[in-house]
């Protein structure tokens, strides 16, 4: 507390130091303000900076004035030069008229270019438009040697050409705010009518090499109704700053287009003359050449169809057997193409030309069909191979099957006959030699007894019958039909029984088949590996469309160069 109270009693005196000084100094400034020599001095002071304040101001006034009536002379003396100037002007009558024609000059500055439309086969350009004329009518005497810039309003007063764009889809002046005109008069006589105009002009394409093409548009500049007697078109040859010659059309820096590349070097202008049925007429004619941007149609069109030829190959690499998965792909693949064609086409005009991206994409379109062609001749020769090794496995059964019965049908017509063979006979000619001996000599089944082997072939009929085992001859005799077996064997009919009996026997006999061959176009898809035709078109496929690919890029490439060389001395010639 005892701190407190000492840290309040210093500040309380330092206050107090400080408002007995600020007292003094006032009064202090009081008596210096107070005494007249000091007023003297501010007076003065005050009285010259009056004076300069005022000896300014009255020099603005006086150079403003000047100035303002300056300005009122020379708009009085212009009023009165342009009146005296329409007092006896004939806007309806040309200047010279009756004499030369009239030289209207024209320059062009191109303010953009585009878009250039191929379905249309037209292109748009925005440009200032001037024309420079001289009307001897319009001098006036000008000791300064100013030219009158004047509004649009005094064009109705004036004459004017009557140029216009003969080959423009549409034309149209710009009015926004104000029309955008510009009219200068000299005092010699020359007038300066410039305009802002946008033409969509014709352009004639020929696109044969699209999209690797170079196309040409011109802007053509005539007169409508003045003859070629009265009015003559040419362009305007200006100097820069430097001295150097200025192009009659000039373009600016900034234009860019969407799909193609502007050549600023290879712009052109001429001069002609046209003949009608009304006279000739004079003409003007600028072209810009325009090369096409080929990124876009790389992007858009070559790497897409490029891509889906390669999609097609895949199927080189997929089992044969699996037909859905390969059919899928390749019929997607086809209908990839048809579409990025259609897609492709759909954007340019019907024309009948084949043009260098249809080439391609027949080429591609030929791959790809290509690769579905050959999925389905694999697929038909796999089918071919399969049933031929069944056909093939089939009559070796079927031969198997027919020589097993042969055997058993011999080996029971054995057992039936119950006839005691020599060891010694062991072909089937021995057999039915001693089988026709015993013929001859009444031994036969009738001869030895036919009873004694009735009960065999009775108990064995009825299975070798349902077997197929025995001969027909014999099948009939056991059934009870009659035969010539039957009876007692004759000198006459003996014979006769040997006879059947060896062809009975020799429809027994063993025979080799054919069957167990397969046919010959058969055989040959039988030892047919199907895979191969995928090994080779893996191969074959991509190795022909890169030597296809190198064709048409060096071909196109030399047929585009030859093509601008070409169109180069042909312009050389035609200045």
């Amino acid at each position: 507390m005892k701190s407190l109270c000492v840290v309040v009693f210093i500040w309380v005196n330092i206050l107090a130091v400080w408002c007995d000084q600020y007292a003094s100094e006032t009064h202090r400034r009081r008596q210096e303000r107070s005494s007249p020599q000091s007023r003297t001095v501010r007076s003065t002071a005050q009285d010259s900076v009056l004076m300069e304040s005022t000896s300014y101001t009255d020099a603005n006034v006086a150079r403003d004035r000047e100035i303002e009536l300056r300005r009122q002379a020379k708009m009085f003396k212009t009023s009165s030069i342009l009146s005296s100037l329409l007092q006896d002007y004939d806007s309806r009558l040309r200047p010279q008229f009756g004499g030369e024609p009239v030289e209207v000059r024209v320059t062009i500055h191109v303010d953009s270019l585009g878009p250039i439309s191929e379905t249309d086969m037209s292109f748009r350009v925005d440009f200032a438009f001037r024309q420079y004329w001289y009307d001897k009518r319009l001098e006036f005497a000008d000791q300064s040697n100013e030219s009158i810039t004047l509004s649009h309003e005094f064009l109705e007063k004036i004459w004017l050409p009557d140029t216009y764009f003969p080959e423009s889809l549409s034309a149209n002046k710009h009015s926004v705010m104000v029309p955008n005109i510009l009219l200068r008069l000299s005092p010699d006589g020359g007038v300066l009518y410039s305009c802002r105009v946008t033409v969509v002009s014709k352009c004639p394409m020929n696109l044969k090499y699209f999209p690797l093409d170079t196309q040409s548009c011109s802007l053509l500049i005539e007169a409508y109704g003045y003859t070629a007697k009265d009015l003559k078109l040419s362009w305007k040859q200006e100097v820069d700053e430097e001295g150097q010659p200025k192009e009659a059309v000039q373009v600016a820096e900034s234009i860019e287009l969407s799909q193609f590349e502007f050549i600023p070097d290879d712009i052109i202008t001429q001069a002609f003359e046209l003949k009608f049925s009304t006279g000739n007429f004079s003409d003007l004619q600028v072209t810009f050449k325009f090369e096409r941007t080929l990124l876009y149609f790389v992007l858009q069109s070559y790497v897409p169809a490029t891509l889906i030829v390669k999609l097609s190959w895949v199927s080189f690499w997929v089992d044969p057997r699996s037909i859905p998965a390969r059919a899928s792909l390749a019929i997607t693949t086809v209908l990839t193409m048809i579409t990025l064609m259609g897609t492709v086409n759909s954007q340019l005009p019907k024309v009948s030309n084949i043009k260098a991206l249809d080439v391609y994409f027949g080429m591609c379109f030929f791959y790809v069909f290509g690769a579905l062609i050959e999925f389905s001749a694999v697929c038909y020769l796999d089918k071919n191979r399969q049933k031929s090794n069944a056909r093939k496995k089939e009559a070796e059964k079927v031969a198997k099957e027919t020589q097993e019965a042969e055997q058993n049908r011999l080996k029971v017509l054995k057992e039936v006959d119950g006839l005691a063979m020599p060891s010694n006979l062991n072909n089937n000619e021995d057999i039915l030699i001693h089988r026709s001996s015993l013929y001859s000599t009444g031994l036969g089944m009738n001869g030895m007894g036919m009873d004694q082997q009735q009960p065999l072939l009775n108990n064995n009929s009825s299975q070798m019958g349902s077997m197929g085992l025995l001969p027909r001859s014999l099948n009939r005799t056991m059934s009870g039909t009659p035969s010539t077996a039957s009876t007692a064997p004759t000198p006459g009919n003996v014979s006769r029984g040997a006879f059947n009996r060896q062809s009975t026997f020799d429809e027994t006999t063993p025979k080799k088949s054919n069957s167990g061959s397969p046919p010959s176009s058969l055989s040959c898809w039988s030892n047919f590996d199907v895979l191969k035709i995928d090994n080779y078109s893996r191969v074959m496929f991509p190795s022909t469309f890169l030597v296809l690919n190198l064709l048409y890029w060096g071909a196109y490439t030399n047929i585009m160069n030859t093509v601008t060389h070409a169109d180069a001395e042909q312009d050389d010639h035609s200045f």
